[in-house]
């Protein structure tokens, strides 16, 4: 795994533990070619979160492409171990990030950072009714100060919540990812 494009491109990241599903390089250029194509490239800055996040290759790769700052959120502590280690050389470098360990759902609706929220990555394990819960939380208390909200999973016939209104629906292979815009420009 590799961060693909931005200022820190080409970066190797470390792998999540075993058992966690990292998104491929191949669904992340994909997204990323659709949100910069969106919002302007590269990404202007904005704070982002990045729920369910495993190692970090999402926001990760939007800390590289431009977002001023990044909420990573996972309750797995190997997996924010991995992230840990990614992060590290790019704080060196001057990214903001931080990391919370707890459950994605939890942190939506007791920690959510204040103002708007650019962009927001939801990547629960696939099938996890933890994934749409969380999803329906975000929009009921946050989706005013959120732009884009990109869930990944299999399921593209997944509704958006009201709040949100879906936009797109990207296939690479088995892998979906939706696209959903809140009432934030960024």
């Amino acid at each position: 795994m590799r961060i693909i494009a931005g200022r820190f491109k080409g970066r190797r990241l470390v792998a999540p533990p075993a058992g966690v599903r990292p998104t491929s390089d191949r669904v992340r250029e994909r997204l990323f070619a659709v949100l910069e194509s969106a919002c302007g490239a590269p990404l202007p800055g904005g704070l982002g979160v990045d729920l369910f996040c495993g190692a970090g290759t999402l926001g990760i790769e939007a800390l590289s492409r431009g977002a001023a700052a990044l909420h990573f959120v996972d309750r797995a502590a190997r997996s924010l171990a991995a992230l840990e280690r990614n992060l590290a050389p790019l704080r060196e470098a001057g990214a903001a990030a931080t990391t919370h360990r707890g459950d994605a759902r939890r942190f939506v609706e007791r920690s959510w950072p204040a103002g708007a929220v650019a962009w927001v990555f939801l990547d629960p394990p696939y099938d996890d009714p933890a994934g749409p819960a969380c999803l329906a939380a975000l929009a009921a208390r946050h989706a005013d100060r959120i732009g884009w909200v990109a869930y990944e999973g299999r399921d593209a016939g997944l509704a958006a919540p009201p709040g949100l209104t879906r936009e797109r629906v990207l296939r690479c292979g088995g892998t979906v990812v939706i696209l959903m815009r809140g009432g934030v420009t960024p």
